[in-house]
């Protein structure tokens, strides 16, 4: 992983624009963190939120992703309906 960031406390954080490829947000938590919005999406191609709290983020990411421990990550409509089962009905996920 690019970044270790596993348990990280990111509640209510703009993360707009950030590149969070291969980070390892394992468990961290991103409730109510701004993911980004059109032309300032959060990057998370290749990280994964494994077992991670993302109740209320918004926004707009880039994946895949790597939510579970499958090592297959998702993206696209099983990404924005995994943020949805997981209580951010509000993230998009860039189809780019």
């Amino acid at each position: 992983w690019r970044a270790e960031l596993p348990g990280a406390d990111l509640r209510r954080t703009w993360l707009g624009q950030a590149r969070m490829c291969e980070a390892d947000l394992t468990g961290a938590d991103l409730r109510g963190a701004g993911l980004g919005r059109e032309g300032a999406r959060v990057d998370l191609r290749g990280a994964r939120l494994v077992d991670c709290r993302v109740e209320g983020a918004r926004g707009l990411v880039r994946g895949p992703v790597h939510v579970d421990r499958s090592g297959e990550p998702i993206d696209g409509e099983a990404l924005a309906a995994w943020f949805a089962l997981n209580g951010a009905p509000e993230v998009a996920v860039d189809a780019q």
